[in-house]
């Protein structure tokens, strides 16, 4: 931060605040990409970690939206949904139907949402080009949205191609990333989290600019860009 934006130490800076959901089928690398974008080093181990109800991460970013301007602070709130597992097989159809629901309410009710796909598995990649055309009917829902497809370091278990994600640009006006969360993973492929965190922090800034996030940004006890002093 420092080396790109200098000290703020004793500055009023400009902060703000946005809602991020993640949507992805299990074990689509939802979990390992928002660790990821806050900066924690993984390392895998083999086990997949299940997040059950919903949790909220914090990332906090520094950006400028003009060379030579302002920096601003962005804090995303990260909310990931997990599973609610259910051992009855008669109610599972309703927790699914339910669980489909709550993306969409969540997406609704979001600045952005962040759809998780794994290179490795075609039925995840399937189901976020569904949920995102659910999520485009009648109009984009929120109006900034990005794809991450996860294990794009996994040549050998490729299931999904480059070209079949940047497809979802074209069809759906969506931005789209290929990253390999697992730390010191060699591959020419891999996208750092820093440029889905840049793109992510200014595309909503220009947005919020614009007037253009949902009523839930707009209406929200944390206000507008604000100035805060760093000691």
């Amino acid at each position: 931060t420092k080396s790109v934006l200098g000290s703020l130490e004793g500055l009023d800076v400009k902060t703000a605040e946005f809602k991020v959901v993640v949507v992805g089928n299990e074990n689509s690398g939802k979990t390992s990409t928002i660790l990821n974008i806050c900066g924690v080093k993984q390392s895998f181990d083999g086990r997949h970690l299940r997040t059950h109800g919903v949790a909220e991460y914090n990332a906090y970013w520094p950006v400028r939206l003009r060379r030579g301007g302002e920096p601003i602070i962005v804090r995303l709130r990260i909310w990931d949904k997990g599973l609610w597992l259910v051992s009855d097989k008669r109610l599972r159809d309703t927790v699914s139907k339910t669980n489909n629901q709550l993306k969409r309410q969540q997406a609704a009710l979001a600045d952005a949402a962040l759809y998780t796909c794994s290179a490795t598995d075609a039925r995840s990649f399937e189901e976020v080009r569904k949920m995102i055309q659910l999520n485009s009917e009648p109009s984009p829902m929120p109006n900034c949205r990005l794809v991450v497809m996860t294990r794009m370091d996994q040549w050998g278990q490729r299931a999904v191609s480059m070209r079949e994600l940047l497809s979802l640009e074209s069809d759906f006006s969506v931005r789209t990333f290929g990253i390999a969360n697992v730390a010191n993973t060699e591959s020419h492929m891999k996208t750092d989290s820093r440029d889905v965190l840049n793109w992510l922090c200014c595309n909503l800034l220009r947005l919020q600019e614009k007037g253009s996030l949902p009523a839930f940004s707009q209406a929200s006890d944390r206000g507008p860009i604000r100035k805060t002093r760093f000691m």
